[in-house]
């Protein structure tokens, strides 16, 4: 149940645990792929401000999660990243597990841990 689906965040759950969880926190739309569009989906759900009615607090509301979808894949498939991707496993600019793991695996190790 839901203790058991909490065993990921313990600071002694496995890394790959770990990654696997935050991929599919990620993959908003569960296709297997992490795209911008996840990320944006994810974004707009955790930062406040829809519905207000204040237009100009939605405007920056959408421009701060325009520049944060960008600059997270930017980081992604910077210089580093590109070299280890292939045509093979391209994927129209969204990650596979495998690539998400390459990249975010330090990221679920040290920050998606609650201590018990």
């Amino acid at each position: 149940g839901a203790v058991a689906a909490l065993g990921v965040l313990h600071e002694r759950a496995p890394a790959d645990d770990k990654t696997r969880a935050l991929f599919r926190l990620y993959d908003a739309d569960g296709d297997g792929i992490v795209s911008p569009g996840d990320v944006r989906a994810l974004l707009e759900l955790v930062i406040p401000g829809e519905g207000t009615g204040d237009e100009a607090a939605a405007q920056e509301r959408r421009a701060i999660i325009d520049r944060a979808v960008e600059g997270t894949f930017e980081e992604l498939t910077d210089v580093r990243f590109r070299r280890a991707r292939t045509d093979q496993d391209a994927t129209d600019g969204g990650l596979s597990l495998e690539q998400f793991a390459m990249v975010a695996s330090d990221l679920a190790t040290e920050r998606f841990t609650t201590f018990f």
